[in-house]
């Protein structure tokens, strides 16, 4: 294929693809943050300009359905920034995997994540490299693997780029890569307790080597990814989710971008969203971590779950591994709503007062003292706690 730009990529490989006898699915995590789309965008981009097999193609996948685009705002503002048309992306549901799978087509490269969605396990013979920042959950033999603690996973795909085939790079697509590290570190901030020296030099080469504006980038996709005035509650839940199955437990993390007080301003029926969305979702507990800027940086945490009793045991395991949990006190409630003790046993959280009582005893609602406590951190934590409790 005749690479010219990152675009005339996107373009000519979601029609030429599919005549392809082997297709190199290059994908992100299922949350489609901007680092796992930019990542997923990019690298396939670099893989494919290196690939010398015509009987081949390397194409890059966002792991949500077309129509959820609309959510990652963020993500918008950094294709109209740089060019790229939206159609001219594969959404997940665009492509059939299990299809390519049959007919011995498919290989996988999992970006920003090192083991695939339970949702998505039936691929798990397929991957064949992996290149990820989060902790190294030491699956799939015979894999080459990229896995290393840096802020964002565009920085390891930057830093590939650069050291194998710079030429590759242009002003949008080291846009792309610069944006998602820029927004995952906090515009490259240490006390996020996520940057790293590799995400500043990595960061700080393709902004200098490219004219970007670094500022003015990291404060307009800032804008955007807090920008969720016309997102219902589901929305917001869902706009940045992961599951995994830990222990026997089927768990979701939702990553949300608003204070508690200021969600229930927005939504006085949260708790029963909240419950809605659980249901909707099979789940056994639901993680909501909240982060927030006013005066300073802040983080709040929201449980949910059918077995009181275990969030109980949930809330003395994260204050014995160093969280820092504080109930969110009545007073902060705001609005027609009344939050009860956050501490075991007693019914805590957000409650409306005609919220049913059962509701109720399933939340808990905390300031989280830990603010380094990012889902990246978290997971691994409640990971050994239900493989501990595993019943």
């Amino acid at each position: 294929m005749g690479l010219t730009n990152l675009n005339n990529y996107l373009s000519v490989s979601k029609s030429n693809f599919s005549a392809k006898s082997i297709i190199h699915v290059v994908i992100g995590n299922e949350a489609a943050d901007i680092d796992s789309i930019a990542s997923s965008i990019v690298y396939a981009f670099f893989k494919e300009a290196c690939n010398t097999k015509k009987e081949e193609i390397f194409i890059p996948v966002i792991n949500i359905l077309e129509q959820d685009l609309r959510l990652r705002k963020e993500a918008i503002y950094l294709f109209s920034l740089t060019g790229i048309k939206p159609e001219n992306l594969i959404f997940f549901d665009q492509i059939n995997l299990k299809e390519l799978a049959e007919k011995r087509k498919l290989k996988l490269i999992l970006v920003d994540h090192n083991k695939i969605s339970h949702k998505q396990e039936a691929f798990s013979n397929y991957i064949e490299e992996v290149i990820d920042h989060h902790t190294d959950e030491k699956t799939y033999n015979n894999v080459i693997k990229t896995i290393e603690k840096t802020g964002s996973t565009a920085t390891l795909v930057g830093e590939k780029i650069i050291n194998e085939k710079q030429s590759l790079l242009d002003k949008e697509s080291a846009t792309i890569l610069s944006g998602a590290i820029l927004l995952d570190t906090s515009n490259l901030s240490f006390r996020s307790g996520k940057t790293t020296e590799k995400d500043v030099k990595i960061s700080n080469y393709l902004i200098t080597e490219y004219k970007i504006n670094r500022a003015e980038l990291f404060k307009n996709l800032s804008i955007e990814k807090h920008n969720i005035s016309d997102l219902s509650s589901r929305d917001i839940l869902r706009k940045d989710y992961k599951e995994w199955i830990m222990g026997r437990k089927k768990t979701g993390f939702s990553s949300v971008g608003i204070s508690l007080k200021d969600w229930l301003k927005k939504d006085s029926s949260l708790p029963e969203e909240i419950n809605k969305y659980y249901i909707e979702n099979s789940l056994d507990i639901l993680v909501i971590m909240i982060a927030y800027a006013d005066t300073q940086f802040k983080r709040e945490l929201i449980l949910f779950g059918n077995d009181s009793s275990f969030l109980d045991k949930i809330y003395f395991y994260l204050q014995k591994s160093g969280g820092r949990l504080f109930p969110i006190p009545s007073n902060m409630s705001g609005g027609a709503m009344q939050f009860s003790s956050g501490m075991p046993g007693r019914s805590c959280g957000a409650t409306a007062s005609n919220t049913p009582a059962s509701t109720k005893r399933r939340i808990r609602a905390y300031y989280l003292g830990e603010t380094l406590w990012s889902r990246k951190r978290l997971q691994p934590i409640l990971k050994t706690f239900f493989t501990d409790h595993n019943n």
